[in-house]
């Protein structure tokens, strides 16, 4: 998921991982990254060179 950038503008992703058969508590960790930081959903800069 993303969750940032870097000072050139490139996309940071983020991989969670939990415990096997944990799902539910990894997709948790990931919607609360996800609502408090704008990243989601941001689409990375795009530059023409």
């Amino acid at each position: 998921m993303p969750c940032g950038s870097t000072t050139e503008g490139l996309p940071i992703g983020l991989q969670p991982m939990g415990r096997a058969f944990e799902e539910a508590t990894v997709l948790r960790a990931a919607h609360g990254v996800g609502t408090a930081t704008d990243h989601v959903g941001r689409p990375a800069p795009v530059t023409a060179g």
